[in-house]
């Protein structure tokens, strides 16, 4: 991830310089995980997500099984929250599951 965050920053620069009212928007995602202490192989997802309409946080912790709660949204859930943090005004995906995330 170090080695990618400069070429994530000149990207972002770029885009604030040469389209003054964009909003570029950068998702990070991975899908594995490990738990411990028998470092198995768990089902995971996490997303990092750059943008000028996003705020710092988090929509929840994992338990000690690595295991998501019951009650995270869906993949349709990630896309709301883009399409919210877009601002493209569109609810193609259902309504925003993370507004807390969304300046």
């Amino acid at each position: 991830m170090g080695a990618m965050l400069p070429f994530i920053k000149t990207f972002l620069d770029r885009m604030s310089t040469s389209a003054p009212g964009a909003n570029p928007v950068v998702a990070i995602v991975g899908d594995f995980s490990r738990s411990l202490p028998g470092s198995d192989h768990a089902p995971g997802l996490s997303t990092t997500v750059i943008s000028r309409n996003a705020k710092t946080g988090t929509t929840g912790a994992v338990d000690a099984n690595v295991r998501l709660p019951a009650s995270t949204p869906a993949t349709a859930g990630f896309w709301a929250y883009l399409a919210a943090v877009t601002k493209s005004g569109s609810a193609a995906f259902g309504a925003n599951p993370h507004t807390a995330l969304v300046k």
